[in-house]
């Protein structure tokens, strides 16, 4: 598995926690007492900005 490969697989994986983690603070939203609802927000803006950050690396490589 070569750089752009590792770097796609790092963008999916981190896009899919991130939709995880938001599907998680609206569970949090609709039943408060279940979940922490900003660590959810947190968690998932973490992984949104990891993908963020790897697509830019992807795109270096592209081209």
């Amino acid at each position: 598995m070569n750089k752009k490969e590792k770097l796609k697989f790092t963008m999916n994986l981190m896009f899919l926690l991130g939709c995880v983690g938001l599907g998680a603070a609206m569970y949090g939203m609709i039943y408060p007492k279940t979940t922490t609802l900003w660590f959810w927000f947190g968690f998932s803006g973490v992984c949104f900005l990891g993908a963020i950050v790897d697509y830019i690396d992807y795109r270096k490589i592209k081209k």
